[in-house]
């Protein structure tokens, strides 16, 4: 982006802290939503279980790798095809997602419920109050709970709007924004490219 002559502002508006967990040791499969379940997982156990390792998207099973775990399923980072994907893949298998403490679950809402699933939450993820912003041509929303913090403070005037999925558009739908774009896929390269398409070079 700054090879295309744009400034970019990146600040994240949500506080992320380690909460305290035991880790069950009846499991079939690990699964991460994201970069920071990962992050407080590994932080908070003395070794690693002997299970199947399932991410969301690759940006998380990189994060994985980091600790040389290797992921046996990776979603595309889209809640709809990787849970559809993932029910087929943990079929009959216990499974623990790794989550937040206001994880939307989307994929277990997708999945329904099942006594196959359990909750493991690590980390604690609320809204920042204390921030600033400067003006920008364009808002990037990169997840619901940076939707909510942004509008608790601000109003949406002119600005040009990039989800980065369908769970952060539908947070903007629910706090009547309307008109904004999706990027094609839930990564950085694709918000950078929804950007260009935006604001052409």
């Amino acid at each position: 982006m700054h090879q295309a002559g744009h400034e970019v502002i990146g600040k994240s508006l949500i506080e992320f802290s380690p909460l305290p967990f035991i880790l069950p040791k009846e499991s079939d499969i690990i699964f991460f939503y994201s970069r920071n379940g990962v992050k407080y997982f590994i932080a908070g156990i003395d070794n690693i279980p002997p299970v199947d390792f399932a991410c969301m998207g690759q940006g998380t099973a990189d994060d994985l790798m980091k600790f040389n775990i290797k992921s046996s399923f990776i979603g595309d980072g889209n809640p709809e095809n990787t849970a559809q994907l993932f029910k087929e893949y943990s079929e009959n298998k216990k499974v623990l997602f790794v989550q937040a403490e206001n994880s939307k679950k989307s994929i277990q809402k997708i999945l329904g419920n099942s006594k196959n699933h359990l909750d493991l939450i690590i980390y604690s993820n609320k809204k920042k109050k204390d921030f600033n912003f400067p003006n920008a041509d364009i808002l990037v929303f990169t997840s619901p709970i940076n939707v909510e913090a942004y509008l608790n403070k601000y109003l949406i005037k002119k600005e040009k709007i990039i989800a980065i999925g369908n769970t952060t558009a539908e947070k903007l739908i629910e706090l009547k924004i309307n008109n904004f774009f999706i990027s094609k896929n839930p990564s950085e390269k694709s918000l950078s490219e929804k950007v260009l398409e935006i604001i052409p070079i």
